[in-house]
């Protein structure tokens, strides 16, 4: 298990850059998705590689639009859904799922927008409850659900999804807006804040909860030390 008080001492000194406030400042900056999951995983000790990941998958993406790209992450990446280890850490960081090729469907998203980016493809994150889609912007109203595969999906599709992920009937068009980085950031460590919280990694856990702060401010604190107070 890494230790990200280590991880913290070593891009602090040798770096010479705070993890936590560059995390912050990249967060206030508006910056993509892929420079923050490189910034939380800089915080967590972990190796901040997915920037570099994704600018030479792009390099060799010849997509010119939403469904090829969807096709390029399957067939070309070869970046599948982790059904296997779902909750694994591993799958909550761009440049280690592009190493394994498996991850969870919003790290699967954010090397789609990634690559959407430096190719001039116009895509959004939807934050669908329970699941993560990417949707073709300015186009037909295509959705692609990149976990299970590289098909289109139309609305109704997405609302049967929705339901077979969450066991819910409960539906509302505004499920299928967009949401831009710093609310996939804190979906993300939303995510890894639960896995920590199964793992028992405290140290982890705090530097999720004090990235998290970046959003939510103190009360996240408070809920840290109310996640703590059994170990005390």
């Amino acid at each position: 298990m890494r230790c990200a008080g280590a991880g913290l001492r070593r891009f602090g000194s040798v770096g010479r850059i705070d993890p936590l406030e560059r995390f912050r400042s990249l967060v206030a900056e508006g910056a993509g998705i892929v420079p923050l999951n490189d910034a939380i995983a800089a915080a967590l000790g972990r190796e901040p590689t997915g920037a570099a990941w994704v600018r030479d998958a792009a390099s060799r993406c010849t997509a010119s639009d939403a469904a090829e790209l969807a096709s390029f992450v399957w067939d070309d990446l070869g970046l599948r859904g982790d059904e296997a280890t779902y909750d694994s850490t591993e799958n909550s960081f761009v440049g280690e799922a592009l190493v394994r090729r498996r991850a969870i469907p919003i790290t699967i998203a954010a090397v789609a927008l990634g690559i959407a980016g430096s190719v001039g493809i116009g895509l959004d994150g939807i934050g669908m409850p329970g699941h993560f889609l990417v949707r073709e912007r300015g186009g037909p109203g295509r959705y692609f659900d990149l976990f299970h595969g590289p098909r289109p999906l139309d609305a109704s599709q997405c609302r049967q999804l929705c339901s077979a992920v969450t066991g819910s009937s409960r539906w509302s068009a505004g499920f299928l807006d967009p949401v831009g980085a710093n609310a996939m950031a804190l979906r993300m460590l939303t995510n890894l804040k639960s896995a920590y919280r199964r793992s028992g990694d405290d140290r982890s856990l705090r530097t999720v909860m004090l990235l998290r702060r970046t959003f939510l401010g103190d009360g996240e604190r408070d809920e840290f030390a109310r996640l703590m107070h059994p170990t005390n």
